[in-house]
């Protein structure tokens, strides 16, 4: 039995969605094309959406669907972080030694092969205070250069580290990528609601994560986002202005697979410089992080009315403060 064969029963793939069911569809295709064999599991928040609700009858036969309690959670991302605690439990119950969490924005862009079982391995036995690897593309504006300044190689050269493993942020954790379950639940027992509180439990006791220089998954470019399960006009209205909607990026061919995981260590992986979206808005800067981020990405009078409209918030705040 191979490398690849055996991990096939080892990890298991989460992924996460709500009310995006046209991009829950596509990423949910994507894992199927590029994870074959992997037991894949739907944690979907209780949309509410007649789309995402056809979706997930639609998938039901091919992977199975986590039982999700409806759960208060914090304001940005509603209620992932209790379903990242539900996924990790199920894992954990299940003999899983890895578990690969990916959202409904998030897309595979080629598949897993033994590469990548030689490199998850040895990423976790190189590194003993990590808990988790992550496996998705750098995404702008963090580009190249300034990416240089953030990461660096470490001795294997195959996954990338923070310079600085304690600057203040989020920088000992992220809600995404392959974690190691057994230390997940070690260390932090149950994920905190936040990125921020999860990386500073984590930075108190010396954890801290790297990122795979040969990823597979890319966040899809200005998509249709939510705010703690909720889109107001003014999001609503900078999503149209920056042209959010399903913006899917093409698989990489074999030939293109094998150059990537031949290129120079100089090329640091970021989405935009590797892979093709032929419907991007801005094909530069794929503003992955939805919301107001889109429209500040157009540039031009777009991003000047963002900033208009911020100053003009501002302004009224204070006369309300006075």
């Amino acid at each position: 039995m191979s490398g690849l064969d055996v991990m096939r029963r080892r990890l298991a793939v989460y992924v996460f969605s709500f009310n995006r069911g046209q991009l829950l569809d596509h990423s949910l295709d994507t894992t199927r094309t590029c994870m074959s064999g992997f037991d894949v599991y739907i944690v979907d928040d209780n949309s509410d959406d007649p789309a995402t609700q056809d979706v997930l009858r639609r998938w039901a036969p091919v992977f199975p669907r986590l039982d999700v309690v409806p759960q208060r959670g914090e304001r940005k991302t509603g209620g992932l972080y209790p379903n990242m605690c539900l996924a990790l439990d199920h894992a954990s119950n299940s003999g899983y030694e890895y578990a690969l969490f990916t959202q409904d924005d998030m897309q595979f862009v080629r598949p897993f092969d033994q590469r990548d079982v030689a490199l998850v391995d040895r990423y976790f036995e190189d590194h003993q205070s990590a808990i988790q690897l992550l496996v998705h593309f750098i995404k702008r504006p963090a580009g190249s250069e300034r990416s240089k300044d953030t990461w660096c190689p470490d001795e294997s050269g195959m996954v990338l580290l923070r310079r600085s493993q304690f600057d203040t942020g989020k920088t000992n954790f992220c809600a995404g990528g392959i974690f190691d379950v057994r230390r997940t639940k070690a260390e932090l027992g149950a994920f905190r609601s936040g990125e921020m509180a999860n990386s500073d439990v984590l930075k108190e006791r010396g954890i801290y994560y790297g990122a795979s220089f040969y990823p597979l998954i890319s966040f899809l470019p200005a998509p249709v986002s939510y705010r703690g399960k909720r889109r107001s006009l003014e999001h609503r209205f900078y999503e149209y202005l920056g042209g959010a909607g399903f913006h899917p990026i093409s698989l990489m061919t074999a030939a293109e697979v094998e150059a990537f995981w031949n290129r120079g260590r100089s090329e640091f992986p970021v989405a935009e410089h590797f892979l093709s979206c032929p419907t991007a808005p801005v094909p530069e800067n794929w503003a992955a992080g939805g919301g107001d981020y889109l429209i500040v990405a157009r540039g031009g009078w777009r991003a000047l009315l963002y900033r208009v409209i911020s100053v003009g918030k501002q302004m009224v705040k204070r006369v309300l403060r006075c």
